[in-house]
């Protein structure tokens, strides 16, 4: 039996008049009435009681339309199960990415991708920049989108997008109050020496991480080991407890904007160029890219460009101005 039947009985019952059952369907009244019509003859029984304007389901259409459900569920199960079996069979390009970035970035990169392979499935796996290059090393990634350092030779990459890297403080910290902030923003941070750091304390992402990574390369350059007051698992948690606490942080630009606290917040440097933290896309060096990959990386350029910071120049960091 054609499933169509069940339907059109399951929506006349639910509508309780055949035109507003055929409005639904999107087919005529006379062609739904004729099926109709059609199925009672070949079942030789009624299924509806015609009450002037109104059809109502008699005993064995009521027995026909329970059982019709459960097929119906299985039908949808069935083209479920195929649906799934259709897309194992597709190739799959697997890409690593942390997950703060990838709340930011998968949402206008999967449909990119998907439209322009659509023969190709794009898996994503979720860790830190340490825990993303293992997985490139053992073959469990493919492709992976972080940033800057690599802290290993095995790896070929591309720069993606510039990421620029202050520190940032609450306006109401201890620290905060050294300066008139009259002219400090986001987007002129005050420069400022590295021995004003000295027995500052910071809130940190835990080891192997990639700001870590950037705040450990920052502090070396300074010449400084200023105090961890704790550490975190998710950068977004520590900027935005560093946004109303002592603490001091070490935070890509682009956090605090997405967060909505960069009004709450100060930002120092301590180089008179702010550190670029650069996006890339890194792959194994001996291994010959498929061009499904070279294309999801051009769309990765492409997205990880309008979710940063699109205007370098407007930048412009301020000599400190103390109080």
């Amino acid at each position: 039996m054609n499933t169509d039947y069940i339907r059109y009985v399951k929506m006349i019952a639910q509508e309780g008049n055949v035109s507003r059952a055929a409005v639904a369907l999107f087919i005529s009244q006379p062609a739904l009435l004729k099926a109709l019509n059609k199925l009672e003859a070949r079942l030789k029984i009624k299924l509806f009681n015609r009450e002037k304007r109104h059809m109502v389901l008699t005993e064995a259409g009521k027995v026909f339309l329970a059982d019709g459900e459960k097929i119906l569920a299985l039908v949808e199960d069935l083209q479920k199960d195929m649906e799934a079996m259709s897309e194992e069979k597709k190739e799959t390009v697997t890409l690593g990415i942390p997950g703060e970035r990838g709340a930011n970035v998968l949402s206008l990169l999967l449909p990119l991708f998907h439209s322009a392979c659509p023969d190709h499935r794009l898996k994503t796996v979720e860790g830190y920049s340490e825990m993303l290059e293992n997985y490139l090393l053992d073959g469990t990634i493919d492709l992976a989108l972080y940033t800057l350092p690599v802290n290993t030779e095995s790896l070929a990459w591309e720069k993606l997008a510039d990421d620029y890297v202050v520190i940032g403080a609450s306006k109401h910290s201890s620290f905060a109050r050294k300066f008139d902030l009259s002219q400090n923003s986001l987007y002129s941070p005050y420069y400022i020496s590295p021995q004003m750091l000295k027995g500052a304390e910071f809130n940190l992402v835990k080891k192997g991480r990639g700001t870590r990574r950037i705040a450990e390369q920052i502090f070396a350059a300074a010449r400084i080991h200023p105090a961890v007051y704790q550490e975190y698992d998710r950068h977004q948690t520590l900027v935005r407890i560093s946004s109303i606490t002592d603490q001091l942080c070490v935070t890509p630009c682009h956090t605090p904007l997405q967060l909505g606290i960069a009004d709450d917040m100060c930002f120092f440097t301590t180089e008179r160029e702010l550190v670029n933290r650069q996006v890339i896309i890194a792959w194994l060096k001996d291994r010959k890219l498929s061009k499904e990959e070279k294309k999801l990386i051009g769309l990765a350029k492409a997205v990880a460009q309008k979710v940063g910071q699109d205007d370098p120049c407007s930048f412009h960091v301020v000599d400190a101005i103390l109080r």
